[in-house]
């Protein structure tokens, strides 16, 4: 039984080819996004007869986007290592198999949802991180 209580599927060849595939096209559309960001963050940076404040704004929001979209990037490709190791699919934290469900909302997910809610539990650190 899962932490649901409801019993739950884990992955088998056809989920992974599929999860595979969905990461990649994720990492695709990220970098791509990425790309186009950082050259709107450029126009806004050096665009004219803007005000100010308006400037600043605009650029502290693109510059958030990236830094998500960049993090992102990052879990999808930790997620594609794990699956080239064979490690794919396992909570980093207790060892027990991620529920397949699981998986399909959040490709890169690295934590069995009983480990994420208890992560999601703990006090943040200064600098308002979740600590690993």
């Amino acid at each position: 039984m899962g932490y649901s209580g409801m019993e739950e599927r884990h992955i088998n060849p056809e989920d992974m080819t599929g999860l595979e595939k969905t990461l990649k096209k994720m990492h695709g559309k990220l970098a791509e996004d990425m790309k186009k960001l950082g050259a709107e963050l450029k126009d806004t940076a050096f665009g004219e007869a803007r005000d100010i404040l308006t400037q600043k704004e605009d650029i502290e929001t693109l510059e958030a986007e990236d830094e998500m979209e960049e993090k992102e990037i990052h879990l999808i490709e930790e997620a594609l290592q794990r699956m080239a190791q064979g490690t794919y699919g396992i909570c980093l934290d207790c060892g027990e198999k991620i529920a397949i469900e699981r998986l399909k909302a959040l490709p890169y997910a690295r934590y069995c949802i009983r480990c994420e809610d208890a992560r999601e539990k703990r006090p943040y650190k200064m600098d308002g991180r979740i600590p690993d």
